[in-house]
């Protein structure tokens, strides 16, 4: 792994030292755009190799807008191109019902793959259709990127 905080051109260096002696797989952190699109000439990522390119002021930027704006939502990793794996608390239009009446799969495309109780630290991964969502509850599931919004949306 290559972390060499602000000084690029060394990271740069070690990057391709580290390719030159023969390590299969190299993993950088970048500290920008221009940083990331150098390493990618160097390093073979995704779908061309096994190295990888970390953008972490990036990613934190992201983290951060996502719960500014949805801040339903208490994690989001993208499993797809279209899909996502979320950990939400419900909107509140949803509580108080059960699953089977609310038909997520239906109308959002939901995946409820899950559910944390507020009053236990457990994660229910059997849930039963008739299981009413209530308030302080954490919904695990996967769904569409393009249905995030229309979830959390309250009528």
């Amino acid at each position: 792994m290559v972390c060499i905080g602000e000084n690029i051109e060394a990271s740069i260096l070690v990057t391709v030292l580290l390719k030159e002696i023969g390590v299969r797989k190299v993993i950088a952190k970048v500290t920008n755009d221009l940083h990331g699109k150098v390493l990618e000439k160097i390093l073979l990522v995704g779908a061309k190799g096994e190295d990888e390119i970390i953008y972490p002021y990036k990613d934190i930027a992201e983290l951060v807008a996502t719960k500014l704006v949805r801040p339903n939502i208490q994690e989001e990793i993208n499993l797809s191109a279209n899909h996502k794996f979320v950990r939400v608390s419900p909107p509140k239009k949803i509580i108080g019902k059960s699953l089977v009446d609310l038909n997520l799969r239906k109308f959002y495309e939901i995946n409820v793959i899950g559910i944390k109780s507020a009053n236990n630290d457990n994660v229910d991964f059997s849930v039963k259709p008739g299981r009413i969502i209530e308030t302080g509850d954490t919904i695990l599931a996967v769904m569409p990127s393009n249905m995030i919004d229309k979830f959390l949306k309250e009528d």
